[in-house]
């Protein structure tokens, strides 16, 4: 008798419901083993991957455990590996983890293979490698890539098919060598972002031991100690922060928030504005004059230019207090003063 379903979805999850035929096809290997199976990939992971710091390493091993034992949660958070060398471990590092996954693991090297038309590859991917796959100027990229990273439903388009759409709990990871590795805006939440060691660049040995290692047994540990790993306090779209990451923010800025940062760096003005955001202007420093630089220096809206500068706040970028200035009309103001950290 020919079992028949009224549509097609990818629930990974054990139970599907009725009528729904379920691309998901469960792990590639059984789980055994432990962290002793494993002392290659544990090296690669912290020492290499996270370059030994404890608060990366362990985002990270939790963001793989989420993976494995919430596949069925999409966590909103992509992981971007950058090196400036080439042979440090990335792709062995994603290979390693997809070999969990089998069909559900899918490695792309160009960009249309992302967010191009066609993209029936992805209707069952549940970890997505980009290698090289993309660059953080390219603009019209991004928009696809937040809503690969965070919309929980994608669109299915196959040559000379019609599109049905799918449930989506895709996780992605991008691997580079080029200096802007993604689009991570100022007030991003969605990246989490490494520069990856290069202490094993080209350790042939090194890298020939880790693949025997996943080979015989360290994909079957692996899956085991992610499954084991205790996620309790874990929030996995609580990012930590990485100098990588503010590198990406850096160069992913809008020109205005270049503008603030190049005022704010300038160890000759201060930066201040009135407590009712009437003034804003650049004070050099023991000097009663002042230039203003918002509305007449770059001829933008103030209301923006502040609403920059309380992101780039927010975000580490500098710190502000209250002081007393004198203006050149003499007037005294009590304002909020801008200083770059």
């Amino acid at each position: 008798e020919r079992k028949e379903y009224k549509s097609v979805d990818f629930i990974p999850t054990a139970k599907t419901p009725d009528g729904v035929f379920n691309m998901w096809k469960g792990f590639a290997v059984e789980p055994k083993g432990g962290l002793d199976e494993i002392p290659y990939f544990y090296e690669l992971i912290e020492e290499v991957i996270c370059s030994g710091n404890e608060k990366w390493y362990l985002y990270l091993w939790c963001w793989l455990a989420h993976m494995v034992q919430f596949p069925e949660e999409k966590p909103s958070v992509a992981v971007v590996l950058r090196s400036d060398a080439q042979g440090v471990g990335k792709s062995r590092f994603a290979e390693y983890i997809g070999s969990l996954l089998g069909r559900h693991f899918r490695t792309v090297t160009h960009g249309r293979h992302i967010h191009g038309n066609f993209n029936s590859h992805l209707k069952d991917t549940l970890f997505l490698f980009g290698d090289e796959a993309v660059w953080g100027g390219d603009k019209s990229s991004e928009s696809i890539l937040k809503q690969m990273i965070s919309e929980p439903k994608m669109i299915v388009e196959m040559k000379g098919k019609d599109v049905f759409e799918v449930r989506s709990f895709l996780r992605l990871m991008l691997a580079t060598n080029s200096e802007w590795a993604a689009p991570v805006s100022l007030t991003d939440r969605r990246y989490f972002v490494l520069n990856v060691s290069s202490s094993k660049k080209n350790d042939y040995d090194f890298f020939k031991n880790l693949i025997n290692e996943q080979n015989h047994g360290g994909s079957e540990a692996l899956l085991q100690v992610l499954m084991d790993f205790d996620l309790s306090d874990f929030e996995v779209r609580d990012i930590p922060e990485t100098p990588a990451r503010l590198d990406q923010k850096m160069l992913s800025m809008e020109p205005i928030e270049k503008w603030w940062l190049e005022i704010l760096s300038n160890e000759d003005f201060l930066v201040v504005k009135s407590a009712k955001d009437q003034i804003l202007e650049a004070v050099p420093k023991g000097q009663s004059t002042t230039a203003t630089i918002v509305s007449e220096g770059v001829g933008i809206n103030v209301r923006r230019a502040l609403a920059y500068l309380r992101d780039l706040e927010e975000e580490g970028f500098f710190e502000s207090t209250f002081a007393t200035i004198k203006f050149k009309s003499n007037a005294k103001s009590r304002c909020r003063v801008f200083k770059r950290l």
